[in-house]
């Protein structure tokens, strides 16, 4: 929505087409990547509702989670699982490729 990308000011990046998801496309020489957590998790549903996947998001599975000693603060486990996602946009076959048999 522009209302947010003007009011942050980063108009340019476009950061917030899907809620759940961290636009890379600037980053990336204008290839359409995105970053999001394993799975799809927490992202905007019509992302989830338009990709086969073989499970969906699992909150116990995919989760970034941290354990810290509590009487030391010593970080005992933890994991951060993310996915790297390409934008694909439908593609008609016009021109030259129709006659290509």
């Amino acid at each position: 929505s522009s209302g947010i990308n003007a009011e942050y000011g980063n108009a340019a990046y476009y950061a917030y087409k899907y809620t759940g998801m961290l636009n890379l496309t600037k980053c990336a020489s204008n290839v359409p990547l995105w970053i999001s957590k394993a799975m799809f998790l927490d992202t905007d549903t019509r992302i989830q509702n338009n990709v086969t996947m073989d499970r969906g998001p699992n909150k116990t599975l995919d989760e970034t989670y941290v354990c810290i000693e509590p009487n030391t603060g010593v970080v005992i486990d933890g994991h951060k699982r993310v996915q790297i996602n390409i934008e694909i946009q439908p593609f008609n076959v016009t021109g030259v490729l129709n006659h290509v048999y």
